[in-house]
């Protein structure tokens, strides 16, 4: 029951982490194409 318990909230975390993970990638690649937007704009 202990494990379960462990193993669920390893999971859990790993999971929030992720999702984190994946918000930041998606930001910086947002950021990415604005600065190329502007980079093109401005030449």
């Amino acid at each position: 029951m202990f494990s379960l318990k462990f193993i669920y909230f390893i999971v859990s975390d790993c999971v929030i982490n992720i999702n984190e993970y994946m918000m930041l990638i998606f930001l910086i690649k947002t950021l990415e194409i604005l600065n190329k937007i502007m980079y093109y704009c401005i030449v």
